[in-house]
């Protein structure tokens, strides 16, 4: 057996130097769990195709030739690009048979579109003949239009939340049904809380759901962080779960002129 890549930057691109974690000091003061999800490559735009031989591996293979492919949301919706642009690539994830999506929780702090692009993209029907399109990849019952009940999808996620329950319900249709599995033993952290922390929920009244957004925001602005001038820490921590809204804050922020960091 061999294994072969087709880039030699492969290892420059995806790799790791020896002995990085002791050379690494400022993620030595993170905490573990900023650790292991940091650990090694972080680049969030990456895309790898993977040809699989009796007596060979080949990684960085052409994606139409490759028989895994580990990629990330951003990388794959550079390629299959979205509705209502003009070049879209995405017949070589039409004969897909099995999806794994791995810290569904990392990718919320992303762009989750990108995820639910690609999941559109997904054994859908080829509209092309390609000279790399491999026919042979494609199973007669993808080219009948049962290959999304057919493919096994697996989501894994320390967290649960809506947009991964959207997720879960709306592309993941195989025909022997869904199954959640979650870990029940964790006992949770609020009872290591020393002090009392008092929790303040505000409504926010809105008439349709494509304004929240611009509501929510508008309430921070104008009610929240008036208020926040009344505190006499000179320390605040926003937790911001979204990051266009993240992004909004950062500029509404940096246009008051208020020192902050993130």
């Amino acid at each position: 057996s061999s294994v072969s890549t087709q880039s030699t930057g492969i290892k420059d691109e995806y790799g790791w130097e020896p002995n990085w974690q002791e050379k690494d000091t400022a993620r030595r003061r993170k905490s573990p769990e900023f650790r292991y999800l940091f650990r090694m490559s972080v680049g969030d735009c990456f895309t790898i195709g993977v040809k699989m031989t009796t007596d060979s591996l080949t990684f960085d293979s052409k994606l139409y030739d490759s028989d895994i492919i580990i990629a990330s949301p951003l990388g794959l919706r550079l390629i299959t690009g979205g509705q209502g642009d003009k070049t879209r690539d995405y017949e070589f994830l039409s004969s897909i048979e099995m999806v794994i999506v791995d810290q569904a929780d990392a990718i919320l702090m992303q762009n989750w579109e990108n995820l639910e692009i690609v999941f559109s993209c997904l054994n859908l029907l080829p509209h092309s003949m390609k000279d790399e399109l491999w026919f042979t990849r494609v199973r007669l019952y993808f080219l009948n239009g049962f290959g999304r009940y057919l493919r096994q999808s697996l989501v894994f996620s320390s967290i649960q939340s809506a947009e991964i329950n959207s997720l879960f319900n709306k592309f993941c249709t195989n025909f022997r049904g869904r199954t959640r599995v979650k870990n029940i033993s964790y006992s949770g952290t609020i009872t290591k809380v020393l002090s009392n922390v008092r929790q303040n929920f505000h409504r926010l009244h809105c008439a349709t759901p494509t304004d929240v957004d611009d509501i929510r925001f508008d309430y921070f602005t104008k009610v929240v962080f008036g208020g926040l001038h009344r505190f006499s820490s000179p320390y605040t921590m926003i937790y911001i779960p979204s990051y266009f809204d993240f992004v909004r804050v950062r500029n509404f922020l940096k246009s008051v002129d208020k020192p902050f960091c993130h």
